[in-house]
């Protein structure tokens, strides 16, 4: 019996107990005859994917955008040829070994005119690489920094890049650490950097360091270069710790600078003696068009002096002494300069104890006046009298001026209970 099977492409056939290879080539389904072949003849079939659907006309164009927005325009090599100062600002920031301020998102701004990085957390470093910037760009002329814990030693960098910069007119410096008080002994201070950018300086016309810890010692240096600047028109120093010797060398500023038009010194310590000091300066002073010293713990001397103020002066517009501690006295002097200045225009004394007597005589001096247009009483402890007056005043300038009082004030006399 005769037994057979299929091996590779050939035929065996059995008898008995041998085994014989009859070589019978096979054919294929056509007839052909088929080829020998081993397993390194056969390819391994793999199912391709299918292809992806097509993209829709906004998946598109949102492709297009991204690649837009990522792609990086080749920068020059040499920072001093870059007039906006990115290539100056990122230099600096590959000296630092460690940072945490943001480097592309401020770069992208170096364009503007106005350029904004406040509370954009530079501290020292960030001001630093800043500082590169500046020296170099030629676009910005408003540059506001409030809030990014700025110390004398980052101040330091910025100032000097500032003094040469020949653009920046308003510098906004407000809620940092730049004065001396603010813990950073045996540093570089704030004062005597600001003298010497104020005397060298002649495109800077508003700075604000508002709220910076700055003392009396910082203070007499920045009045010194005050007396020798004759660009800068507003300057605010409001909040920070200024005593009566500051005062004293803004008053001396004051008697001797032309070009000052608005000086902020509320919030601060400089009681009589510092507010009478400034005040004395102003009588030398026909520039100075807004002064603040609200929150300065001024009582009648120094309200006294502000009647003798607006007695002489003929520059003052704006006026604010609110939240002192000026009583009847003070408030009867200065409804005398009131009767005599035909420049105030607004004269706020709210938040003053300024008592019924002392509210009548600077309601009935605003009847003689012809400049003003605002006048701020609230919570000046009037009365009665002060109530009549509000009347008759109101009658005779209509709606010429704004007078702020009390509610209870405008009732009439006859229907107080």
């Amino acid at each position: 019996m005769e037994d057979t099977f299929h091996m590779d492409g050939g035929v065996m056939a059995k008898f008995g107990d041998e085994t014989v290879d009859t070589d019978v080539e096979l054919e294929n389904e056509d007839g052909d005859e088929g080829t020998e072949c081993d397993d390194t003849d056969v390819e391994e079939i793999i199912e391709e994917p299918p292809p992806p659907p097509p993209k829709d006309p906004e998946e598109i164009a949102e492709e297009m955008v991204a690649e837009l927005e990522n792609f990086e325009f080749p920068e020059e090599t040499d920072p001093e040829k870059d007039v906006t100062g990115k290539l100056a600002y990122k230099q600096k920031c590959k000296e630092f070994d460690f940072f945490m301020f943001p480097i592309n998102s401020v770069v992208d701004k170096f364009d503007l005119e106005v350029l904004s990085l406040a509370h954009a957390g530079l501290g020292d470093k960030g001001a630093a690489a800043l500082a590169a910037c500046l020296k170099i760009n030629t676009q910005i002329k408003e540059l506001c920094l409030i809030e990014n814990w700025i110390t004398p030693e980052g101040g330091q960098a910025l100032l000097e890049a500032v003094q040469k910069n020949t653009t920046i007119k308003k510098l906004d410096l407000a809620e940092n650490r730049l004065g001396y008080r603010a813990g950073h002994i045996g540093k570089p201070t704030i004062g005597p950097l600001l003298r010497e950018l104020f005397k060298s300086n002649a495109v800077l016309e508003e700075i604000s360091l508002r709220s910076n810890k700055i003392g009396d010692k910082d203070m007499i240096s920045i009045a010194d270069g005050l007396c020798e600047n004759f660009t800068l028109r507003t300057i605010d120093v409001s909040y920070n710790e200024l005593g009566p010797t500051a005062g004293e060398a803004v008053g001396t500023m004051l008697s001797t600078n032309g070009d000052l038009r608005e000086l902020n010194l509320e919030w601060n310590q400089l009681r009589n003696q510092g507010t009478m000091a400034v005040l004395n300066g102003l009588k030398q002073n026909n520039v100075l068009k807004k002064i603040s010293l609200a929150w300065n713990g001024v009582s009648d001397k120094g309200g006294i002096s502000v009647g003798e103020v607006l007695h002489s002066n003929t520059s003052l517009e704006e006026v604010d002494v609110s939240h002192n501690r000026i009583g009847e006295h003070g408030a009867l002097k200065i409804a005398d300069g009131i009767m005599e200045n035909q420049a105030i225009r607004k004269l706020i004394l709210s938040h003053n104890p300024l008592r019924d007597e002392g509210c009548t005589a600077i309601i009935a001096a605003i009847r003689n006046n012809n400049s003003l247009v605002f006048v701020d009483l609230k919570n000046a402890e009037s009365g009665h009298n002060a109530s009549q007056e509000i009347h008759e005043t109101k009658k005779k300038k209509g709606n010429k001026v704004e007078i702020i009082v009390p509610r209870s004030l405008l009732i009439p006399k006859d229907l107080h209970l």
